[in-house]
């Protein structure tokens, strides 16, 4: 009988012992995927800059500061017909843990949530709506460093363009020359063909990927209807352009208020 009680109670120091052991690894494991969390955050600090979209699918224009502390700031800029109008708000940037998404967020605001992928945010939520499909892939906020590549790569290259205002733009629909563009960027000069015509004008670049077109003129050739249509409706984007985003050899020129957009490859020869 007391031999039987020993063994209980052995038995019992056991079990605790292997429930202490077990607790033991798994606050050592949280702390561990905490410390890997709070690394991987200070690992994003930067400044990032791009468009989102609210969640009326009004487009926006972002500007996010992460500190290695988590601290943020975040700047929204709607542009109106009145000009801009700003509105940011800051907190403390967390992580959640279904979703690896980094939560930017505070009391007063929904915010955001970002998946980080290659020194870009994409978001996976915006304003409490989730984003999917298309939409999730289309808009990122890109690092000022990366931001800071594409303005040289931006620069001193000759892009074709390939698609107008979600059209595709063929050679077989442009027979005379190819549309193309270059920045110049010792004297800030834009020029290329417009597919009939060649045309010329100047250009500045602001803060973060704004950019924008001006004094644009062109010679005054006659060619089919069709061509010039797809010239008068490339010229009338361009007068209108105001950020633009870069990505492998693509470059996208876009007006963040209007359906305008043309998207360029880098020519190969």
């Amino acid at each position: 009988m007391a031999l039987n009680k020993s063994v209980s109670f052995l038995t019992s120091i056991a079990i605790i012992a292997t429930l202490a052991g077990c607790s033991s690894q798994m606050h050592k494991a949280a702390q561990g995927q905490e410390s890997q969390y709070k690394q991987t955050l200070a690992s994003m600090a930067g400044t990032y800059t791009g468009i989102l979209p609210d969640n009326k699918g009004n487009e926006v224009m972002i500007t996010f500061r992460l500190t290695k502390a988590n601290t943020f700031t975040l700047t929204k800029q709607y542009l109106t017909s009145d000009g801009s109008l700003v509105s940011d708000f800051k907190g403390k940037a967390s992580w959640r843990d279904t979703d690896h998404g980094l939560v930017v967020s505070n009391a007063d605001e929904s915010g955001f949530v970002f998946r980080w992928e290659d020194g870009k945010l994409f978001p996976i939520e915006v304003e409490g709506e989730p984003v999917t499909g298309e939409t999730a892939l289309k808009y990122s906020l890109v690092n000022e460093n990366a931001i800071a590549i594409n303005i040289t790569t931006l620069e001193g290259t000759e892009w074709r363009l390939v698609e107008l205002n979600g059209k595709a733009i063929t050679k077989a629909a442009i027979p005379r020359q190819r549309i193309s563009i270059t920045f110049e960027g010792a004297e800030k000069k834009v020029y290329g063909s417009a597919g009939c015509n060649s045309y010329f004008g100047t250009y500045e670049l602001k803060a973060e990927n704004w950019i924008s077109c001006s004094k644009i003129a062109s010679t005054r050739m006659a060619c089919s209807e069709e061509q010039m249509t797809i010239e008068q409706a490339f010229l009338k984007m361009l007068e209108l352009v105001d950020n633009y985003t870069i990505n492998g050899n693509q470059l996208t020129l876009n007006n963040a208020t209007m359906a305008l957009s043309a998207r360029f490859e880098k020519a190969r020869d």
